[in-house]
């Protein structure tokens, strides 16, 4: 609600998606929704790193393995999700950028066979004004997660 919120606050209607796309986009939105929480999830329940792998394993495998491949598949086609640049392309790319880092840090794989995601993310950190803002002293990249979790 607050994504759809900040849209409409910045006069930006076309973030939200067209009235044409609507049912694309909210199940979309639902998919990209559920990843980073089931995901995140595990970096408060692990009790070390090899149980973060594990369990990291476990949702590529189930709940991972059915949507990252669409979602792949997608923007192997589309540069944004939509085909249009809309608020769940910051929703996805919010997600690719801290599942790579846990990637990179803890030794899962939870994105190595999805470049089109990835580069989704690039293209759009790559958009000027995201750009400047991440350049910023207003932009702070860490922590994801609170301190309670095992990785932030």
């Amino acid at each position: 609600a607050i994504m759809a919120h900040l849209a409409l606050k910045a006069n930006k209607p076309e973030l939200n998606g067209k009235d044409e796309d609507k049912a694309r986009f909210l199940q979309l939105r639902g998919v990209i929704t559920e990843m980073g929480p089931r995901l995140g999830g595990y970096a408060y329940e692990s009790k070390d790193m090899d149980d973060l792998k594990k369990k990291c394993e476990i949702w590529v495998s189930w709940w991972g393995g059915s949507k990252l491949p669409g979602l792949n598949a997608l923007l192997g086609k589309n540069e944004w999700v939509m085909g249009y640049l809309t608020y769940l392309d910051f929703m996805l790319a919010e997600f690719t950028e801290r599942t790579a880092d846990m990637d990179a840090e803890c030794g899962t794989k939870i994105l190595t066979d999805y470049p089109n995601i990835i580069a989704h993310s690039k293209r759009l950190y790559e958009l000027p004004a995201i750009k400047a803002y991440r350049q910023s002293d207003r932009f702070h990249a860490r922590p994801y997660l609170r301190d309670v979790a095992f990785w932030k």
